[in-house]
């Protein structure tokens, strides 16, 4: 993340494929290509720009979603309030899933075979401590 606010808003703009004076608007100038391009070549933002668009799994962007909402969760959270821990919760459960992205979860064969599965009667009998079988009624 760069040190000026400005210029991570203008890095990230680029990133996202914002023009060089689009990017620079965004980031709180005025409308000047000529110092937008100065910016632009500036060693620090071109190298921020270049993580940000560094692809994830070959598909774009997914660790600029991840930084963007962990940025949100710790604002959230700062509120203190339960719809900013809510929404810090949330923001926590996308950067999860999103994750998944980066590193998929890939599913292995047990090793051993699974146990039969149980009917409700048998599982109650099982783990219920104060289980007592139930007469079948007459009708």
């Amino acid at each position: 993340m760069l040190k000026n606010p400005r210029h991570e808003t203008f890095a990230r703009a680029l990133a996202r494929g914002a023009s060089q004076t689009s990017a620079y608007e965004a980031a709180g100038y005025g409308r000047r290509r000529d110092c937008a391009s100065r910016l632009a070549l500036q060693a620090d933002v071109q190298a921020r720009v270049e993580a940000l668009r560094a692809p994830i799994d070959g598909d774009g962007a997914v660790g600029m979603v991840i930084e963007d909402l962990l940025r949100l969760a710790r604002k959230a959270e700062d509120l203190g309030t339960c719809a900013g821990l809510s929404a810090a919760r949330g923001a926590l459960l996308a950067v999860a899933k999103l994750s998944l992205i980066e590193r998929p979860w890939r599913f292995e064969e047990p090793s051993e075979p699974l146990p039969p599965l149980l009917s409700d009667e048998e599982w109650l009998k099982k783990h219920s401590p104060h289980y007592q079988a139930q007469a079948p009624s007459e009708d």
